[in-house]
């Protein structure tokens, strides 16, 4: 039987849209022509941002973004730095810099804003980062909303008793950094408190805390907590709500001790 000789393919690192990307940044922003290290291109930064986000019709978005490097690539990290951003339609691919609206890429910080004039309505958007030789590229899924999600409320169902000391949470989403929702409590029963929480991908949240004491005069009172959001270019802006209702209870009276008849003993 003759064997049949298997001719294995060379090793490459990333796929062919990375490989491709790379050609293309390298002919069109490095000027000069430098010798190139052995299986830079291998050598990748580890970037991390989201999978998926949202952003509301007309509003800006905040992309949060941190990237990783081998310790012997540190000195790589200066000025000299450049983060782009690709997004693809009508078969025509479209690249433009992020360097504008991006963070200190000196200190690892990839975070991008981008304004309501650089969203277009695609899926997909890829980002790429070319410091000295080593580039790397990873993409997000963008959904375009045109209402903002419900507000989440916390606990979502409230039965107290009278005289208990509650606490209400609202949260909405903030996908525009610079422009999170307003969140308004009716009615306002106490004080309140507004955060801009971060989530566990850096994504964040603006959350409202109303702290009350539950009377009586709470019982079937609907609750309700509104996020407004503002849109920019004179777009109106958009709110989104969600409402609970308080059920409260009545304390329990001590009953009197009974008196022991002394005839009876």
């Amino acid at each position: 039987m003759v064997k049949k000789e298997v001719l294995k393919k060379p090793h490459t690192c990333g796929n062919d849209f990375s490989m491709k990307l790379a050609t293309i940044l390298n002919i069109i922003f490095v000027e000069k022509k430098v010798p190139q290290e052995k299986g830079a291109l291998c050598e990748r930064f580890n970037i991390k941002m989201p999978q998926n986000i949202n952003v509301l019709r007309g509003s800006c978005l905040t992309i949060p973004c941190s990237f990783d490097v081998e310790n012997k690539h540190e000195k790589n990290l200066d000025d000299s730095c450049k983060a782009y951003w690709w997004y693809s339609y009508s078969k025509n691919t479209r690249l433009f810099t992020a360097q504008e609206m991006t963070e200190d890429l000196t200190k690892k910080d990839c975070t991008t804003t981008f304004n309501p004039a650089h969203l277009r309505q695609r899926d997909k958007y890829y980002f790429s980062l070319e410091c000295k030789y080593n580039i790397s590229q990873t993409s997000v899924d963008i959904s375009f909303i045109d209402d903002p999600p419900s507000p989440t409320l916390t606990p979502s169902t409230l039965e107290v008793k009278e005289g208990t000391s509650v606490s209400l949470t609202c949260s909405a989403p903030a996908p525009c950094w610079s422009h999170p929702p307003a969140l308004t409590w009716t009615p306002n029963l106490g004080q309140s408190q507004e955060t801009l929480q971060e989530n566990q991908d850096k994504t964040k949240v603006k959350t409202s805390v109303m702290n009350f004491t539950a009377s009586h005069l709470h019982h079937g009172n609907k609750i309700s907590c509104t996020a407004v959001y503002q849109k920019q270019h004179g777009s109106p802006d958009v709110t989104a709500e969600s409402l609970f209702v308080v059920f409260s209870k009545k304390k329990k009276k001590k009953k009197p001790p009974q008196k022991t008849n002394s005839n009876n003993l």
